[in-house]
């Protein structure tokens, strides 16, 4: 679906838009997004329109390391991604929001 040729990317988002409503996402969900999530193709599109004000992944991707990893880059860039995703997720998962920044608080980051 994500991976050949020949589907067309409207159908493809429309996939992934469903897969954000996966609550709690399956260990086969995790991968296949955790994939994507790992394509310079969509990236963004994962950050934006599965993790971000979706509790459920935001956890899935805070036990695997990912947004935690996100938090504690060098690369600007990614710690940038990673504190966009806090400040749009905030209300929906408050306290999943002070979980993954207390180890920033706690070191002044």
């Amino acid at each position: 679906m994500f991976f050949g040729e020949g589907i067309r990317f409207h159908i493809q988002h429309l996939v992934l838009t469903t897969l954000a409503q996966a609550a709690p996402p399956t260990p086969a969900e995790h991968e296949l997004v955790k994939r994507l999530w790992n394509t310079d193709t969509w990236h963004v599109h994962v950050l934006e329109q599965v993790l971000a004000q979706h509790e459920p992944w935001l956890e899935s991707f805070t036990n695997d390391g990912t947004i935690p990893g996100l938090l504690s880059s060098e690369d600007a860039t990614l710690r940038d991604q990673g504190v966009w995703l806090c400040r749009r997720s905030v209300d929906v998962a408050p306290s999943w929001f002070e979980r993954v920044l207390t180890p920033h608080w706690a070191s002044g980051d």
